[in-house]
């Protein structure tokens, strides 16, 4: 006999103050999701934005802020130095070079990509460490001519 699943499916609430408390909340994909899917501008949200990546940020969750801020070209008070930065702090290698690569930044992060294309190399991901110094490389290359 088929089970009736419906009574387990939440009714999802995406009028503008659940959308506004997901901003304040820090669940900013979230909510960016619902505006999405509701046809809303997250614009209209950018003080509960700033507020919810505020709260991101203290969080620690600087490469989740920087993958908003390349999917939707969001604007916060936080550059993407200041992010590259908390992102290395957290000993997050492998997500600073990804992010620092998708940024094209290489200047003035020289050290800080060294560094962590050696701690890959020390992990033992050649394969990994070698793509990255290919491709920052290349972006290096790109930036002289």
């Amino acid at each position: 006999m088929l089970r009736d699943f419906k009574p387990l499916i939440k009714e999802e609430n995406t009028d503008a103050a659940s959308i506004e408390t997901l901003f304040r909340k820090g669940e900013v994909a979230e909510a960016l999701s619902a505006c999405r899917r509701t046809g809303r501008n997250f614009d209209q949200f950018s003080g509960a934005m700033e507020k919810g990546l505020r709260k991101m940020f203290q969080a620690g969750r600087a490469n989740e802020i920087l993958s908003l801020n390349y999917k939707h070209k969001l604007t916060c008070n936080y550059d993407i130095p200041t992010l590259l930065r908390a992102v290395l702090d957290k000993g997050d290698f492998p997500g600073f070079l990804k992010q620092a690569f998708r940024f094209q930044v290489y200047q003035g992060f020289e050290a800080e990509i060294e560094r962590s294309l050696e701690w890959l190399v020390h992990r033992k991901q050649h394969a990994t460490a070698e793509a990255y110094r290919l491709k920052f490389a290349q972006l290096t290359e790109g930036s002289k001519a």
